[in-house]
Parts: C-alpha cells; structure tokens; sequence
C-alpha cells in the first residue's frame, strides 16, 4: 500500500509542476503583450505622428495592434528549440534568460529610441 501512495504522490507532484510551467509561460506571453503594447503607443507617439501628422493611439488600441502583428506574425518558439539555439544547459537558466528577453526586450527598445531622438534628433 505504501508504493500506492508514493506512486500517487509523485504522479501529484508532477502535475503540480506541470502546471505551474503552463502558468508561468502563460503568464509571460500575457505580461509580454502589455508591455509590447506600451512599447508601440510610446514608439508611435514618437516617430509615427510626428513624421506621417498621424493621430496619437492610446495604450488599447496600441495592443489590438499588438495582438494583430503577433497573430499575424507568430514567431514563437518552443523553449526547447530556442534553448537548443542558444546552447543553454539548465532549465533554470533557460527560463530565467526567456523570461528576460521577453519582457525586457520592448523596454530597451523605447529607451534605445528614445535615446536616439532625444539626443540626436533633438526632439522631445
């Protein structure tokens, strides 16, 4: 009865886990689209409606954007073959290192633009 239980447990402890993967990419992706989201309205307050005299987009209508090119794009990739790629041994490290790239990345895009324009551009 005992190899039952530890059985039953470890079956257990792996959905737990499991589960806890899917929410956490999930997570990620959800957190990902926001910021993408504030990215773009920021980037297109700053380079869009100057250059094109187009309107300003607010924050919503930049993620239905968002939502759009990622739809319509879907570049995404398995952890697997992304870690494959990159040649990253652990998973820890895998994680880790895709969560950053994901949510950081949008963010020093917009620091990088605005850099570019404050600095060199003048603008702003």
């Amino acid at each position: 009865m005992k190899k039952d239980t530890d059985l039953g447990a470890t079956v257990l402890g792996c959905f737990g886990i499991l589960t806890g993967a899917v929410l956490y990419v999930a997570l990620v992706v959800l957190l990902s689209i926001f910021v993408n989201a504030w990215a773009l309205s920021t980037l297109w307050g700053w380079i869009v409606v100057p250059i094109f005299h187009l309107q300003p987009i607010v924050y919503w209508q930049a993620y239905g954007i968002t939502v759009l090119i990622s739809y319509l794009t879907s570049h995404t990739q398995t952890l697997k073959s992304w870690a494959a790629e990159q040649e990253v041994k652990t998973t820890t490290t895998q994680t880790a290192v895709w969560t950053v790239t994901t949510l950081i990345g949008p963010v020093l895009t917009v620091f990088f633009t605005w850099i570019v324009l404050h600095f060199i551009f003048g603008a702003m």
